[in-house]
C-alpha cells in the first residue's frame, strides 16, 4: 500500500529513527516505524484488520472517514484513505477492499 503523509515533518519522524526519538520517545517511534511498514506491506485498507497487535478500527463521530491502530496501550497512529488520482482524501463511509494508498494524519495519544 502507498503511504503519504499530512506534513513533511511528520513524514521525517515516522521515517527516521532521530526525528522520531525527538518526538515521540523511543518506544512509540520504534512502534511507528513498525506500523509503517506493516501499511507499506498490504495491498489493500482491509488487510491491516489481520495485523496481530494493531487492533485496526475505523473511528467515528468527529474522525469519521479517519482510521486507527494501536501503537500502545493509549497511543494510535491516525490514518486517511487516500485517492492517489485526486490527491486527497477519499471522505465518509470507505469500502476497505479498494483503498490502496493512505495518507498518515497523525501520531497521537488521544484518550
Amino acid at each position: 500500500m502507498r503511504v503519504v503523509y499530512r506534513t513533511r515533518t511528520l513524514e521525517k519522524a515516522c521515517n527516521l529513527q532521530k526525528d522520531g526519538d525527538r518526538l515521540w520517545g523511543r518506544q512509540i517511534a520504534g512502534k511507528v516505524r513498525l506500523r509503517i511498514e506493516q501499511i507499506r506491506g498490504v495491498d489493500v485498507l482491509a488487510e491491516l484488520r489481520l495485523i496481530p497487535g494493531a487492533r485496526f478500527h475505523q473511528l467515528t463521530g468527529d474522525r469519521l472517514g479517519q482510521c486507527a491502530m494501536d501503537l500502545t496501550k493509549n497511543w494510535r497512529i491516525i490514518v486517511e484513505p487516500w485517492d492517489e488520482l485526486r490527491s486527497e482524501i477519499i471522505g465518509g463511509d470507505v469500502n476497505e477492499e479498494d483503498v490502496r494508498a493512505v495518507r498518515i494524519r497523525d501520531v497521537e495519544d488521544y484518550h
